[in-house]
């Protein structure tokens, strides 16, 4: 699964690169099962440098298990299952340079409303209303629903400062939550910068 996992993020790098060339959902399905055939035949002309290193590094030798002492018809026989395991469904994609932060943020919200483990079938839509409130409105108006909804009346003066303070505290804190998350992500993408770069420098004739 490292493979394939490592497929899909170097061919979202490359549609995110506007000086590579774009790669399409055939190309990435190619290089996960035609390619990985090759690369276990010891042939890396199909290889993504980005996900073999031994394309760029000839010094290196592939490690067993290989396919390169299997019959041709047993090849065949681990390609098609292959390609049986990871056909993906109609309408599905995997090459995108967008995320699902945007549904995971939204998701999050719905479980302030609704308990994944209980059925909340008789106040679902209400639940289910708020959450979409919140998520598109905010949470001021989601106090200003319900209040209204039991009063009839606006909110006063004080309570939307007060309402303004709690939203203060909420937002620094996804402003701290973002930062972290860009601070890790650029972390992991220098050690693997790094770890890619003594594997270049590496001088195999000495080891």
């Amino acid at each position: 699964m490292h493979y394939f996992n490592g497929c899909v993020y170097a061919a979202g790098l490359r549609k995110e690169n506007p000086n590579e060339i774009t790669s399409t959902q055939s190309q990435l399905q190619e290089v996960q099962i035609d390619s990985l055939i090759c690369h276990l035949q010891d042939n890396y002309s199909l290889c993504w440098p980005e996900v073999c290193w031994i394309k760029d590094n000839q010094e290196l030798c592939i490690l067993d298990p290989t396919l390169k002492h299997y019959l041709q018809v047993q090849i065949n026989e681990f390609q098609q299952m292959l390609e049986k395991i990871f056909r993906l469904p109609i309408g599905q994609g995997l090459v995108t340079t967008y995320h699902t932060s945007i549904n995971e943020a939204f998701n999050r919200v719905k479980l302030v409303y609704l308990n994944k483990k209980i059925d909340f079938w008789k106040s679902f839509s209400g639940q289910h209303a708020l959450a979409i409130i919140h998520h598109n409105d905010s949470y001021t108006k989601v106090l200003e629903t319900i209040w209204y909804g039991y009063t009839s009346e606006p909110f006063t003066v004080q309570d939307k400062i007060n309402i303004e303070k709690i939203e203060g505290i909420q937002h620094n804190q996804q402003v701290r939550n973002e930062k972290n998350i860009h601070l890790r992500n650029a972390k992991h993408a220098e050690i693997y910068s790094n770890e890619k770069k003594e594997l270049k420098e590496f001088d195999f004739a000495q080891a």
